[in-house]
């Protein structure tokens, strides 16, 4: 993960606390694992976002502060979003992507 996509997730995570009840935040996927077979301009920057409560306005503002984190530098930012109740204790919060992130995420401090 280089330091732009460090500061742009940090961005995200700024204007995503002002917005939604947000729990936690976190960095997943090719550009973390800076895998050499994708470019860093090729790829999106995956992110999980864990908020209290999940209604379809929280999913619209999660989508538009992720355009906007991202817009200025360039970078794609692609939102996983689980409620925190799914997170925890849902079959989803099981899954195998919920493992990769767990394994390999890189998780801001809220």
């Amino acid at each position: 993960m280089t330091i732009l996509d460090h500061t742009v997730l940090e961005r995200f995570g700024v204007l995503l606390q002002h917005r939604v009840p947000l729990v936690g935040l976190a960095a997943f996927g090719s550009r973390v694992r800076s895998d050499s077979a994708v470019s860093d301009n090729d790829s999106d920057l995956d992110v999980l976002v864990i908020s209290e409560t999940l209604t379809p306005e929280v999913r619209r503002i999660v989508s538009d502060c992720a355009f906007e984190a991202g817009f200025d530098d360039g970078i794609l930012i692609s939102p996983v979003v689980y409620s925190r109740e799914e997170w925890e204790h849902s079959p989803e919060g099981l899954s195998p992507l919920a493992r990769s992130i767990r394994h390999e995420g890189v998780f801001l401090t809220l």
